[in-house]
C-alpha cells in the first residue's frame, strides 16, 4: 500500500512533467515564429517604386523612338513563307494573360505573399530597365506585312512637342503598357519582347515557388510559354518577338 506522501510525491512529480512538456512546446513555437523572416514592408515599398520608374521608362522610351523607326520590315525567310496570321495576336495576348493570372494566384495563396512579390517585382523592375536601354540604343522596324496600316503615323521633327509626347505616355500609363491589335499602335519595341517577359518571368517564378506536392504543374506553365513562343513564327512577325 502507498502511504500519503508516496502519493503525493508521484503526483506532483507528474504534474511538473506535464508542466515541462508544455513550456517545451510553447519554446518550439515561440523558436518557430521568431524563425520566420521579417515582412520588411519598406522594402517591397521601394521595389514597387523602382518598377514603377522601370515601366514609366519603357513607356516613355516607346513613345519617344516611335517616330526614329523605319516602317520597311526586315527580310525573313519563315514569314517569307508562312502569310500573316492577325488572329494569333489576341491568342497570344490571352495566353499572356493566363501564364500572369497564374503568377497572380501563387502569390495570393503562398505563405510568404511578401518575399515572393519583392523579389518578382525587382527581377520585373531590372529586365524592364534593361528593356529601356536596349529600345533606346537599338530600334528596328516592325514586321508586319504593311507597317503604315498598323502603326501610327509618324510626326516630322519639327512638328514633336512635349505635350505629344505625353499624350502617347499617359496612354500607354492607363493601359498598362498593353495596345490594341485592333488599331493603330506605337511601333519600334521589336528588338525586346514585353510579352516574353511576362512568360518567362510567371513561368519560371511559378515553377520555383510551387510546393514539392504541386511541382507537376510547373510544367504546363513551361509548356503554355513555348505554345506563344512557338506562335510568333505564325504571327504577323511583331506580337511576341516585338513585344
Amino acid at each position: 500500500m502507498f502511504s500519503d506522501d508516496m502519493l503525493y510525491e508521484s503526483l506532483s512529480s507528474g504534474s511538473e512533467a506535464k508542466s515541462v512538456v508544455v513550456d517545451e512546446r510553447k519554446e518550439s513555437l515561440k523558436g518557430a515564429m521568431s524563425s520566420r523572416p521579417p515582412s520588411e514592408t519598406h522594402k517591397l515599398l521601394v521595389v514597387i517604386i523602382f518598377l514603377v520608374f522601370a515601366a514609366f521608362s519603357n513607356w516613355a522610351a516607346l513613345a519617344y523612338i516611335h517616330d526614329f523607326v523605319g516602317r520597311e520590315a526586315l527580310p525573313d525567310v519563315v514569314f517569307g513563307i508562312v502569310s500573316e496570321q492577325k488572329w494569333a495576336l489576341k491568342v497570344g495576348d490571352a495566353m499572356v494573360m493566363l501564364c500572369v493570372t497564374f503568377l497572380v494566384v501563387l502569390v495570393v495563396v503562398h505563405q510568404e505573399r511578401l518575399i515572393l512579390l519583392r523579389r518578382t517585382f525587382f527581377i520585373v523592375g531590372c529586365l524592364y530597365t534593361m528593356r529601356t536601354i536596349s529600345l533606346l540604343c537599338t530600334q528596328l522596324p516592325s514586321g508586319y506585312v504593311n507597317n503604315n496600316s498598323q502603326c501610327r503615323a509618324r510626326m516630322n521633327r519639327s512638328s514633336m512637342s512635349w505635350d505629344s509626347l505625353a499624350l502617347r505616355i499617359l496612354q500607354q500609363t492607363i493601359k498598362l503598357g498593353f495596345q490594341d491589335v485592333d488599331n493603330k499602335m506605337l511601333c519600334g519595341d521589336l528588338l525586346f519582347s514585353g510579352h516574353t517577359i511576362s512568360m518567362v518571368i510567371s513561368s519560371l517564378t511559378i515553377g520555383y515557388y510551387l510546393p514539392h506536392s504541386h511541382k507537376s504543374l510547373r510544367f504546363a506553365m513551361a509548356s503554355r510559354s513555348l505554345q506563344v513562343c512557338t506562335m510568333g513564327i505564325n504571327m504577323d512577325r511583331n506580337d511576341m518577338y516585338g513585344g
